[in-house]
């Protein structure tokens, strides 16, 4: 190969590729930044907490031996209840 065709062959690859191998030298002074950036950094501080006891008051309940239970008379009605909290009626 003749000095001419190198270049004639380096011009086709330029020209073809020129455009997008600009972006390599970008891509690797970014993944160099990235790599020091986290090889480098400070470790997270670390913040005791101590949980204080607290008394609390204690309110004992009797247990009954009860079970709720709905008797009713009439038609029932559907409610739908709407995502603001209020309720709609549909028949």
């Amino acid at each position: 190969m003749t000095n001419a065709s190198r270049n004639t062959n380096l011009k086709n690859v330029l020209a073809r590729w020129g455009k997008r191998l600009l972006n390599i030298p970008s891509i690797l002074i970014a993944v160099g930044v990235l790599i020091f950036l986290t090889q480098n950094r400070a470790a997270p501080s670390e913040r005791l907490e101590t949980e204080t006891p607290r008394a609390l008051s204690v309110i004992a309940a009797p247990k009954f031996d009860i079970q709720p239970r709905g008797v009713g008379f009439g038609t029932a009605i559907r409610i739908k209840l709407s995502k603001a909290g209020g309720a709609a009626i549909s028949g």
